[in-house]
């Protein structure tokens, strides 16, 4: 039986564990969209990486926001409107300033890189796709009677929204491991369920810190929203693509 959903936004997240930017199509490979979560930041003492779901220090990085060109050049907006490009000499500066503590950039995964930043291991174990779905948002926002959720308190590659006109208000994509999602171009995997941690509580530019978000994930589905996908076959991925699920 295949289920049928449309591509409803798509985001990358250049540098890890800060604000990504939305786009309208992305070129995606084995480790998942080109230019997402090429970067991260480390704690320039202990080296540990940003984990602003554990150490509140790391909290402000969500209100930072990381862009990527067509060329691959990733530049950092601050709150103030100020930007500056990662590979700068003073990029490590601006942030450690910002944070308020000494603050490194490393590299992430194999992908080919022209800075000389250190190399950095993910946090956790790491899938290229995440995605979720708008009727799980809308779910959500029901149990916590609220008008709705912001989807970027999730942080996901995919938003998906069913084509059908009654489409299912649940956490649907519990049922969805083991299956296939397909567009024209992109063959993805369902691997598992996404796991939540405390990212999805703290504040980031027109987003208040809930708490209840968390525990009402943790009450009602096992702390469990979305899914992580592996790559089958690469494409180019766009907004209003449709989506199949077999």
């Amino acid at each position: 039986m295949q289920t049928s959903y449309r591509i409803a936004g798509l985001w990358r997240y250049p540098v890890a564990s800060i604000g990504g930017e939305a786009v309208s199509s992305a070129i995606v490979g084995a480790q998942g969209l080109v230019g997402d979560r090429m970067y991260g930041l480390f704690d320039a003492a202990s080296k540990a990486p940003a984990a602003p779901e554990k150490d509140c220090r790391w909290h402000k990085a969500l209100s930072l926001i990381a862009t990527r060109t067509e060329d691959g050049t990733i530049t950092i907006r601050f709150p103030d409107s100020n930007e500056i490009e990662l590979s700068a000499a003073s990029a490590p500066i601006y942030l450690s300033d910002f944070l308020g503590f000494e603050v490194g950039i490393g590299q992430i995964g194999s992908e080919p890189h022209v800075t000389d930043f250190p190399s950095l291991q993910h946090r956790q174990p790491h899938f290229p796709i995440h995605l979720l779905t708008t009727g799980s948002l809308r779910y959500l926002a029901q149990l916590r009677e609220v008008h709705s959720v912001d989807v970027r308190r999730f942080r996901p590659n995919i938003l998906l929204r069913s084509n059908s006109n009654d489409e299912d208000i649940c956490f649907a994509e519990a049922a969805w491991i083991g299956k296939r999602g397909r567009t024209q171009d992109v063959v993805m995997a369902v691997e598992e369920e996404a796991t939540r941690c405390g990212m999805t509580i703290i504040p980031q530019p027109g987003i208040e810190d809930d708490p209840e978000i968390l525990r009402t994930i943790l009450r009602r589905n096992r702390r469990r929203l979305g899914a992580y996908c592996t790559v089958a076959e690469t494409g180019v991925l766009s907004v209003g693509d449709d989506f199949e699920l077999s």
